[in-house]
């Protein structure tokens, strides 16, 4: 059984404005490169010398990798994107926006130096969000790719809260992490709130059982349905509903992570696309803060996630 995934249209924010007529459209008017086409070797070429893991080159040549010339960019949130190929065949495809980084001239495709890391880092995005659209339980069942994404979640939502400067309890870190930890993996991953689930919050936080049993009395499962729940969560368990709401908790996530990245809070693959990016470092998001929050778990997200996509292609 595919193991179920958490997509765009059922997450909070994205329900906040209407980005679905504009990725319609997006995916029938732009403009596809023929990637077959001789006009587009320079730019392979460029990405097999330049590639961080030997499997993107292969990625490159797939037929459900797409890359679009739109004549308006995307936004920085919708670069790289799973949807149906309405347009073609109804397959679900990985659309690459490449016109702020690829251009047309003199009868072919060029990139400049200062950007080829960008469609690398497009590129690593890709390889993920294909993996988690096309066969979810590569990732779901990879222990590695759990612990450290939900460590690495759950170092990111803490590090705002320290931002802020906010609660009234003690403890608040330990509690931070141990909370962002059961989100991400029951909210963004949509996994069963079991046992496993807990052993990896407690293990993350170093809280003791007994205050996680206190924390999960405030927390019933309603709050990890999406940010806004969990927000009003995190709010009621640190003591400060009056200065913790959504609209600032995702001030400070795009202040603090780039612009781009609020979709991270809610859906695992923009999430994965927000660490990508940081590790690959083609500076398409506040990779150094990021860096500097994740550390650790994120090089092991990455190097685990380029060895399960090298054995897949």
């Amino acid at each position: 059984m595919k193991a179920s995934i958490k997509t765009y249209d059922s997450s909070f924010l994205y329900g906040k404005a209407n980005y679905g007529k504009g990725l319609y459209e997006y995916i029938i008017k732009s403009e596809r490169i023929d990637k077959n086409d001789p006009s587009f070797d320079d730019v392979r070429y460029m990405v097999k010398k330049n590639q961080v893991t030997s499997c993107l080159g292969l990625l490159l040549d797939r037929k459900s990798i797409v890359l679009m010339m739109p004549s308006k960019p995307q936004s920085r949130a919708f670069k790289v994107l799973a949807a149906k190929d309405v347009k073609e065949d109804k397959s679900t495809k990985v659309f690459i926006d490449v016109s702020d980084i690829i251009s047309f001239r003199d009868g072919k495709y060029t990139i400049k130096n200062a950007d080829i890391d960008k469609l690398i880092s497009y590129l690593a995005c890709a390889l993920n969000t294909l993996i988690y659209h096309t066969d979810p339980s590569i990732i779901m069942n990879n222990n590695s790719l759990i612990v450290s994404s939900t460590e690495a979640f759950a170092k990111m939502c803490t590090n705002i809260i320290d931002y802020m400067r906010v609660g009234g309890v003690d403890n608040i870190r330990a509690k931070m992490l141990y909370i962002s930890s059961v989100y991400y993996q029951v909210g963004i991953l949509l996994k069963d709130d079991n046992d496993s689930v807990e052993q990896k919050a407690l293990k993350i936080s170093k809280l003791s059982k007994r205050e996680a049993e206190m924390i999960r009395v405030q927390a019933p499962a309603s709050s990890f349905e999406n940010i806004n729940s969990f927000v009003e969560c995190i709010a009621k368990i640190l003591r400060v509903e009056d200065a913790l709401k959504i609209d600032n908790f995702i001030d400070k996530w795009i202040f603090l992570y780039g612009t781009g990245t609020q979709f991270a809070t809610e859906i695992y693959t923009a999430f994965a696309n927000t660490i990508i990016n940081a590790y690959v470092g083609a500076y398409l998001n506040n990779q150094k803060q990021i860096e500097k929050i994740a550390g650790s778990s994120m090089v092991e997200f990455c190097n685990t996630l380029f060895r399960i996509g090298g054995d897949l292609l």
